[in-house]
């Protein structure tokens, strides 16, 4: 089947084919004026010629043979021509991609996580001496919980929303107190922080008892926590009655020598 942009140029191809010495102004006239459709038709031609897909008599095979030498330099320039641009193609696809698609790191400073050190040892530094391990124990308990975290000023990160006014010095010496709060004035972000400390199952060792408040905004003091009870020594009614009375034992004067 022969394409459609070869059966528009067929008659200027079969003049072309035909074409001898004597014609060979018309062919040259033919070829500066071809369109880009006449000389792809013409270069498919001698493709398949060359390639022997097209029936050819031996006359015509001679006539090839004669031109040998040009018809292999022209086909060993094509095939470094598609060499070179197969290989600008290559290396084009190989910068493409190397390149970034879309994607942009956001690196942390450096010197946060010695900042991040420097309000840890603060903390632990304004805790009294017999707590500084336990707050050093708690630190590390709070560190390892994704859903909590600290600035270089202090403040608390809950779930990803920052708790602005927040202090983290004040909310672990608030957790570390030895006597509860009489009053409700609770350091910012006392409640986030308390759900932190139930999340990570902060032991009652490392909490002191101003973590166990009785108020609505103390979690863990609103039974999240249970105790052992403590044995009770009250008897019965019966017992009591039973119970004979105890003697008390009448005060006795010092008596005072009088000298005769």
């Amino acid at each position: 089947m022969i394409p459609a942009h070869m059966k528009r140029n067929i008659d200027l191809l079969r003049y072309l084919a035909k074409a001898n010495r004597q014609s060979l102004l018309v062919v040259n006239a033919i070829i500066k004026k071809a369109d880009k459709s006449l000389i792809d038709s013409h270069c498919e031609c001698c493709l398949n010629t060359l390639h022997g897909n097209v029936p050819l008599k031996s006359s015509k095979k001679q006539r090839l043979r004669r031109h040998r030498h040009k018809l292999r330099a022209l086909a060993s320039k094509a095939i470094s021509r598609y060499r070179e641009v197969l290989t600008r193609y290559l290396h084009l696809v190989d910068n493409y991609r190397k390149r970034p698609i879309g994607r942009v790191e956001i690196s942390e400073p450096r010197n946060s996580h010695e900042r991040k050190e420097d309000i840890t040892n603060e903390v632990v530094d304004s805790l009294p001496k017999p707590l500084k391990k336990t707050g050093e124990l708690l630190l590390r308990r709070l560190r390892a919980n994704s859903d909590f975290d600290w600035n270089r000023r202090g403040e608390i990160k809950f779930k990803s929303d920052w708790i602005q006014g927040s202090n983290l010095t004040d909310l672990v010496s608030e957790a570390l107190r030895y006597k509860p709060r009489e009053d409700k004035a609770f350091p910012t972000g006392w409640k986030e922080f308390q759900d932190i400390l139930i999340a990570e199952n902060v032991p009652r060792k490392l909490l002191g008892a101003g973590s166990n408040h009785t108020s609505a905004a103390s979690p863990l003091g609103s039974g999240q926590v249970t105790e052992t009870p403590e044995k009770s020594f009250t008897q019965s009614p019966e017992k009591l009655q039973e119970r004979k009375p105890v003697k008390t034992r009448s005060k006795r004067s010092l008596k005072l020598w009088t000298p005769y």
